[in-house]
């Protein structure tokens, strides 16, 4: 069915799967070698029934390109998503609810990928850590983004093609 939503998702240190998990189906987490409680935030956020799994890379070369293009086949083959939708630990996608999010994906072109004009968030220690929804304890960041960056959403049947490749930053295909 068009429309239903995936998620493969970059960690680290202020990641929100609370927030995403409202909008995808599923969470796929890759932890690059964190030294922080991210290990443990995420496995008592699992074990709530967040739809998550988390996969650790303990490379100590920064292979996102390749790592995040085989979790994006993954997505797509054994999970089955529709939609693989690529972020960054400090990302945030904020469409209004679901529904809005499937309708901007169900009006593109069979096997386009989609992107979306990033948003970045900037913890600092002035955030109240007694907020637990990051997008309103994270409030610095740009008035304006200045130069835009953009963040692919990608069809399954393209994540699953090996002539494609993810760009460094997950920003195309």
């Amino acid at each position: 069915e068009r429309g239903k939503t995936g998620s493969v998702v970059t960690v680290g240190p202020g990641i929100a799967p609370e927030h995403h998990a409202r909008l995808f189906d599923l969470i796929l987490i890759v932890d690059h070698s964190s030294i922080d409680r991210s290990p443990e935030i995420l496995l008592r956020l699992e074990r709530e029934g967040l739809p998550l799994t988390t996969r650790v890379e303990s490379s100590l070369v920064h292979r996102q390109r390749q790592v995040m293009t085989a979790l994006a086949r993954e997505a797509g083959r054994e999970h089955r998503a529709d939609w693989i939708v690529l972020l960054d630990a400090d990302e945030f996608l904020v469409p209004a609810n679901r529904s809005a999010l499937e309708s901007a994906l169900t009006a593109t072109p069979e096997q386009t990928p989609a992107r979306v004009s990033l948003r970045t968030y900037v913890p600092t220690s002035l955030d109240d850590s007694a907020i637990r929804n990051p997008l309103e304890r994270i409030t610095h960041r740009r008035k304006t983004e200045g130069r835009r960056w953009w963040k692919v959403l990608v069809p399954a049947q393209i994540a699953g093609d090996e002539r494609h490749v993810l760009t460094q930053g997950n920003h195309a295909v």
